[in-house]
């Protein structure tokens, strides 16, 4: 479809935005690295059903579930550029020191994220008398980071592997951090309802919510293009 006024700058624009909206192969996922992603959306929900979290406390968990994704996407990156521009790869206690950093890197700027953010709903949650913080989350959000390791280590090396640059990496990646945003968005949302959720109610968010993000790492493929806005093109 050809627009009538300005149909040189708005094709312009489109052919900037198209790459990044390029359709993804599925993800050929690891064993170790299926668990991973199940183990770690899985702990939110255990902390609801097992030890009896309130939906702030739920809320406030996959909130840093969020940041944590879109902070190793980051971290991922550049660890990639840097192995890219150093050569070859450091001898093993090099590279355990490498990845223990990262992993602590991603840890504390996950924690800076969710506080930035999170706020909001410790606000909204405490407004309506629900609790929100508690020595559990800590807890959990540690072993988030340590069941997304084998996820991201495995990205890091499919991406050397293949060789992308900062530009190709940057223009798979963009849509992928879009979709994250819009589920932090989603979590917002529903922390302004959350003191009003009896407990069927919060079992069925829990559930729901779940779900989603396990679709969203399982299958991301088909998450970006739900997602795809409807002037980005298919090629």
């Amino acid at each position: 479809m050809h627009e009538f006024k300005g149909g040189g700058l708005m094709s312009a624009k489109r052919r900037q935005i198209e790459p990044y909206w390029a359709p993804l192969p599925r993800r050929n996922l690891a064993p170790l690295q299926t668990a991973g992603i199940i183990l770690r959306h899985l702990v939110p929900a255990a902390g609801v059903f097992v030890l009896d979290w309130s939906a702030g406390q739920f809320l406030m968990l996959s909130l840093f579930n969020v940041c944590f994704s879109i902070v190793c996407i980051g971290v991922v990156g550049v660890l990639v550029s840097t192995r890219q521009e150093a050569g070859p790869s450091p001898g093993a206690a090099d590279a355990l020191a490498l990845w223990a950093t990262a992993i602590l890197l991603a840890l504390a700027g996950s924690i800076l994220l969710t506080a930035m953010f999170g706020w909001v709903i410790g606000v909204l949650v405490a407004s309506s008398g629900g609790k929100v913080f508690s020595l559990g989350l800590a807890g959990s959000a540690l072993l988030m980071v340590i069941s997304a390791a084998p996820a991201s280590f495995r990205q890091y090396k499919a991406d050397l592997a293949a060789g992308l640059d900062e530009e190709e990496r940057k223009r798979r990646d963009q849509p992928n951090v879009l979709v994250l945003v819009m589920m932090g968005g989603l979590v917002f949302i529903l922390s302004g309802y959350a003191g009003e959720f009896g407990n069927w109610a919060l079992y069925a968010l829990v559930i729901a919510v779940t779900g989603l993000f396990l679709f969203g790492d399982l299958r991301p493929d088909l998450m970006r293009e739900l997602v795809r806005p409807l002037h980005a093109s298919r090629r």
